[in-house]
């Protein structure tokens, strides 16, 4: 018997595990692993280069290492002894998806191709699969496909299918010597208990075109958009499905060896790590509305009514919990967009600032932005580096700063980009509430969300709400934490289902953000700016932000 699970979190640039007590969801001890190729864009580890734009390339191996890395190490910190951790699950991004053999082993670990680029593992922010993800969503709107509606009308080139057929269409000795394509959490997974044919069915229904009333879309559709398409879903993405909470099987002795845990442990399935950390910030009841602030953001509103909404990634019924449909949205760049202006944007004399004060960069940049009233940079910046995810779902789409003069300072640009974060999101929202969808309570988690104090102000007050702030740091690997409790079942000191597990372990409100009413109505000014920026550039004349983007 075991009153303890294991949560990991693999995150675009790292992975956390923490090690959790089932009765109540505290933390007893956490790891974390910086992965040492990080995102790969420009060239393969061996030199080989990546031409054009949009490639984001991860190293599986850094993902192998990772998991081994701070779970052992997660549980050694913990002073417990493998035998009374009852269960492990991953959350992790998606659709991150990687080419591997019959023996599991990724492509890109091979000699013969590790020096080809669709070999390797395809980030979720991959997004050189548009053309695919258009031609797949072209043929579904002329067909007619009543699927398309559970995706907001359109399919997003960071989905697995799309990412497949760029794989065909550019490699396609890669492609046949793959035996499938696996989300990179299942190809964990499905090693940890030995099992090839894992794949996860929560993810797969937000980033597969997967149902589990329906399962995938007819052949009919599938063999309009390309011959090939049929093979790809039935074939390239086999598996059998498990479902968030699901119980995978048990840990094999090598697995259990190398994690420092027991062969009795078993393996739950989560669900995408921004799903997962809806679990884990406490989002069980009608209303309850989840934002996901980091490399990018996400967002969740669990609701019993079913509503077309347009631009949203996701309205699936049971998407996150049985009995409700979970609408999902978001940015597709938010801390990638800071972390880019703080890498290539910020001149000497503000980085000697910053030193002199004794503050890092992001922190000095936070402080002297707060010092202005909304409005006072006099920019509006369209937040889409990476394209926009919803509402426009258009991953071909450029950034924009609107309103630079001679007078303009990096903490103007700094400040326009918070804003921007929250304007962006703005459209999420009114778009939910436009489609009849009330919103009752809104909790915000996720890296940035403990750490940029001015973000979460601007953000109450660009959407004229409260916003309850999540105390748990670590929302994900706990949200993963409750997938493990809920495997492991009530007759083991686990739990008989999800929304028990995330009534009993969920992380409490650390603290709500009140909005600032003069802030409020000073922001609707500058929001209407946005918003017709956002119509210009995104739908009237969105051909010149796709020219402009580097190809």
């Amino acid at each position: 018997m075991s009153d303890f699970t294991i949560g990991v979190d693999f995150g675009t640039q790292s992975v956390r595990a923490i090690v959790v007590r089932c009765s109540d969801g505290t933390t007893i001890s956490e790891s974390t692993f910086a992965y040492p190729h990080g995102v790969l864009d420009r060239s393969l580890p061996d030199g080989t280069p990546l031409p054009g734009a949009d490639w984001a390339l991860a190293d599986p191996n850094d993902y192998m290492t990772g998991l081994i890395h701070v779970v052992h190490n997660a549980v050694a910190k913990s002073g417990l002894a493998p035998e009374q951790i009852g269960a492990i699950a991953i959350a992790a991004t998606a659709c991150t998806l990687l080419p591997v053999n019959k023996d599991l082993v990724p492509l890109c670990c091979l000699d013969e191709y590790r020096s080809r680029p669709q070999a390797w593992c395809k980030l979720w922010k991959h997004h050189r699969a548009q053309p695919y993800a258009t031609q797949l969503t072209e043929t579904a709107l002329l067909m007619k496909q009543d699927f398309l509606a559970n995706y907001g009308g359109k399919i997003s080139s960071e989905w697995a299918v799309p990412k497949v057929m760029e794989v065909f269409d550019q490699d396609r000795e890669v492609y046949n010597a793959s035996d499938r394509f696996m989300q990179f959490s299942d190809w964990l997974t499905g090693w940890m208990v030995g099992n090839p044919d894992v794949q996860n069915g929560s993810i797969a229904a937000y980033k597969a075109l997967w149902s589990a009333t329906d399962g995938y879309p007819c052949d009919k559709y599938l063999a309009a958009v390309a011959p090939q398409v049929p093979e790809i879903v039935h074939d390239k993405l086999r598996g059998t499905m498990y479902l968030a909470g699901d119980c995978v099987g048990t840990l094999t002795k090598e697995a259990a060896h190398k994690l420092g845990l027991s062969t009795s442990s078993r393996v739950g399935m989560a669900h995408t790590d921004a799903h997962a950390s809806a679990y884990g910030s406490g989002i069980a009841d009608e209303g309850d509305y989840v934002f996901i602030i980091g490399t990018s953001s996400c967002g969740h509103l669990i609701t019993r009514r079913q509503e077309k909404v347009s631009g949203v990634t996701g309205a699936l019924p049971d998407g996150l919990l049985r009995g409700y449909t979970c609408y999902s949205a978001g940015q597709a760049c938010v801390g990638d967009m800071l972390e880019w202006f703080i890498k290539n944007s910020v001149p000497s004399a503000v980085k000697e600032a910053a030193a002199s004060s004794g503050l890092s960069l992001h922190a000095y940049l936070e402080r002297e932005a707060s010092k202005q009233k909304p409005g006072e940079c006099g920019l509006v910046t369209l937040d889409w580096f990476n394209g926009n995810r919803s509402t426009l779902v258009n991953a071909a789409l450029s950034g924009i700063t609107v309103g630079l003069t001679m007078e303009t300072t990096p903490i103007d640009i700094y400040r326009s980009m918070l804003e921007a974060i929250a304007f962006g999101h703005r459209e999420i929202v009114d778009n939910f509430t436009s489609s009849n969808l009330s919103i009752k309570r809104i909790v915000i988690c996720g890296g940035i969300a403990h750490k940029n104090n001015l973000l979460l102000q601007i953000m109450s007050d660009v959407l004229g709400r409260p916003l309850e702030v999540s105390a748990e740091p670590q929302a994900t690997a706990l949200g993963a934490a409750i997938c493990a409790a809920t495997a492991l079942g009530a007759d083991n000191e686990g739990y008989e289902s999800l929304p028990e597990a995330i009534h009993q372990m969920k992380a409490g409100c650390l603290k709500t953000i009140q909005p600032n009413l003069e802030n409020t109505k000073a922001y609707e000014r500058i929001y209407n700016h946005y918003h017709q920026l956002y119509s210009i550039f995104g739908r009237q004349y969105s051909g010149i932000m796709e020219d402009l983007r580097v190809k």
